[in-house]
């Protein structure tokens, strides 16, 4: 074996061969599978004039060493063997003519994980007549350099003469709850008030009963002693509004050994989570960390993460930290429509509350989960996720409330594929067989609803629970928080002799907590004729709805498509769409068309400062639920109707606004759901001006 030592010359011209065919075609090589190898799985390829070299590749991982074998029965066919990285630069090379029957590159230490190409080539490059089958052989030796867990540092006992003290304050008779978490994992907060020597003081305006609203105080204080150094991390909750759901104003104190931290100070809507957090270090100094609005399901600046991935196999298991240095880590794998996977992120030290997402080729967020389905754990899991589109996915790992959490710790992530087994809860209610079976769980008492809108736009729930279709509502969990358990199934189903072809769409809509605060997580699942065709997890706040459609052809085969919470205009890429905007004009009144393939329109019409309009979108055919935004001329959205009358009418009205500027205003119609949407058909779409 030759590494990098006197390269001949029909090698030099394959390393400059090679980088063409990775900056020029290197997705779709990777995505080719018939290219991969796989470790002791030999692959068989065919050199003559016409294809002189042959590139496969590899997923590796840092500190793994390859060995790469490749041997020919053809006489005269003289092989040849080079190892290049992602970006076609040569690592080792084997043109040995002594042996060239066969060529070997032996005991590669890979310096990181990442992609790897082999080029097989025949020595003698395009010239001469020798062809013939060979084959090629990946072997990977231990991986134990690459999958050794990480190191982290373990919190150490200080001891602090007058303690710490930890606070939140606001300016209403909202009842809000501070929650801080200790570097060891553990949660001090008013239902867990004592741990070690932390006490939580008193838990304010707690079920509005006799609420205050003169700087209402919650505290939790450390006593002079042994304090455990590491990162802490401050959750205040705004759990509900006692006069009204106004926004509070908050500010929270930390003091360390009688040294105060500059105050951190925002603003709480109902249900929102504010952050922030601090490193105690071993000298007893405490490093203020980042500080805001917990971000939730949100992943603003998806692109930022579609590059640089580490790349992950199925049934492959990596290790990494997340502190506030390295927030989040990324990794990617191909899939296949229809695939099933399950992606687990277990915390193995620190005080990490793992969060997990997945995302589409396109940098759409699929799943999330913070915390596993029924489990006492802040580990998290992806479970049984149904893949709805070719191409490479991505998998985000990091912690709960990410850039401002204060949790940080080693962990192990697992990619695996897995097959779809029905929930014990749901097998032991023993429901009826379908053509359509569409299956929701989930781990609290709270009040979700499950809906399915069928094809000819009649939807299946707890207040219509039969439709003429042949769709029927067999369970409905927790409904109306009636004898709410902690394990409910919600179910909805056509019978065996009833598929009628088209699109459906699903909705899971959280209504109603129960008095049951623990976050939810559910399992929706569809299946058509015994197939899989949707298993997602999600995890909503109240007031949320999540939204997914399938579609059964004449045929009774069935596809997924997108799916996630429903939000306003801001799913919308508006910019890049702006090119299409259909001018009109005020009194002026057109038609279009919402479908699967054209999920929204764009229009646009000149205003000026004080014009009062009106807006209006009615459905003129098809199942079509318009929905309306109005966008002002810099872009930000300024006003949105679903339904003019509540329960009376699915047609779309923006009625009497007054427009605050002159300039270019933009008009997106759509439908219910936006880009999850399912309801389709013609509509007629008018603007006013009113004075």
């Amino acid at each position: 074996m030759t590494q990098l030592r006197q390269p001949i010359r029909l090698l030099a011209a394959v390393v400059v061969m090679v980088g063409m065919v990775l900056s020029i075609s290197g997705v779709s090589l990777a995505q080719e599978g018939t290219r991969q190898l796989t470790a002791g799985v030999p692959v068989t390829g065919t050199l003559s004039g016409e294809s002189f070299a042959q590139t496969y590749w590899f997923d590796g991982v840092a500190g793994q060493t390859v060995t790469l074998s490749a041997s020919t029965a053809v006489e005269g066919l003289d092989l040849a063997l080079l190892l290049t990285d992602a970006a076609g630069n040569p690592l080792a090379q084997d043109s040995d003519p002594e042996t060239a029957g066969s060529a070997e590159i032996a005991g590669v230490s890979l310096a990181a994980s990442g992609r790897y190409y082999v080029t097989v080539l025949r020595m003698s490059g395009a010239a001469g007549e020798a062809a013939g089958e060979f084959s090629l052989t990946l072997a990977a030796e231990s991986e134990e350099a690459a999958t050794a867990e990480p190191a982290l540092a373990e919190p150490t006992l200080i001891t602090l003469s007058t303690g710490m003290q930890i606070s939140v304050t606001w300016n209403s008779t909202a009842d809000l709850d501070l929650e801080v978490r200790d570097p060891y994992g553990n949660s001090i907060y008013w239902d867990n008030p004592t741990v070690e020597n932390a006490v939580f003081n008193q838990n304010v305006n707690a079920g509005c009963v006799a609420p205050i609203g003169d700087g209402p105080t919650e505290r939790i204080d450390w006593a002079p002693g042994a304090v455990p150094t590491g990162s802490y991390e401050i959750i205040v909750y705004y759990i509900q509004g006692c006069e009204g759901n106004a926004p509070a104003n908050i500010t929270v104190n930390v003091t360390v050994d009688g040294a105060t931290l500059e105050p951190v100070s925002g603003t709480l809507l109902p249900g929102q989570e504010f952050l922030s957090s601090f490193v105690l270090t071993a000298s007893g100094q405490a490093e203020q960390g980042l500080s805001g609005i917990n971000p939730g399901t949100v992943l603003t600046n998806a692109s930022a993460y579609l590059t640089g991935q580490t790349p992950i196999s199925a049934d492959e298991s990596v290790s990494g930290i997340i502190d506030s240095d390295n927030v989040y880590a990324a990794y990617s794998f191909t899939g296949k429509t229809g695939d099933i996977v399950t992606v687990r992120m277990d915390a193995t030290a620190g005080n990490l509350d793992a969060l997990l997402f997945l995302l589409d080729p396109n940098g759409n967020t699929v799943a999330f989960n913070d915390d596993a389905l029924n489990a006492d754990t802040t580990n998290a899991e992806i479970a049984n996720q149904t893949l709805v589109s070719d191409g490479v996915y991505t998998i985000v790992a990091t912690r709960y409330g990410r850039e401002y959490g204060g949790t940080r710790g080693a962990y192990t992530l697992t990619l695996s594929g897995s097959e779809f087994e029905i929930p014990p809860a749901l097998a032991a209610l023993d429901l009826p067989a379908g053509s359509i079976e569409v299956s929701l769980l989930w781990n609290t008492r709270a009040d979700l609803q499950l809906l399915v809108r069928d094809p000819s736009g009649a939807a299946v729930y707890d207040d219509l629970p039969r439709s003429a279709s042949g769709g029927v509502l067999a369970e409905d969990g927790n409904v109306n928080c009636a004898n709410p358990t902690t394990s409910p199934v919600s179910y909805i189903y056509w019978p065996t002799d009833r598929l009628p072809p088209g699109t459906y769409e699903v909705e899971v809509w959280y209504q109603n907590s129960c008095n049951d605060t623990s976050p939810v997580t559910f399992n929706l699942t569809v299946r058509v004729n015994d197939r899989v065709i949707i298993a997602s997890n999600a995890q909503p706040v109240q007031g949320q709805v999540y939204l997914t459609t399938f579609t059964v052809d004449v045929n009774g085969f069935a596809t997924a498509g997108a799916g996630g919470f429903i939000g306003d205009s801001s799913m919308i890429d508006v910019g890049s769409a702006l090119g299409s905007a259909i001018p009109i004009s005020y009194g002026d009144t057109v038609s279009g068309t919402i479908n699967q393939t054209n999920k929204f329109v764009l229009y646009t019409f000149e205003g000026e400062a004080g014009d009062q309009v009106r807006i209006g979108m009615d459905a003129t055919a098809g199942t079509l639920d318009p929905t309306l935004f109005l966008l002002a001329p810099e872009g930000a959205q300024l006003a949105s109707n679903d339904d003019a009358v509540l329960n009376e009418t699915m047609n779309s009205l923006i009625d009497n606004f007054t427009l605050p500027a002159d300039g270019t205003y933009v008009i997106v119609a759509t439908h219910y759901g936006v880009l999850y949407g399912g309801t389709s058909g013609t509509y007629n779409l008018s603007v006013v001006r009113l004075n």
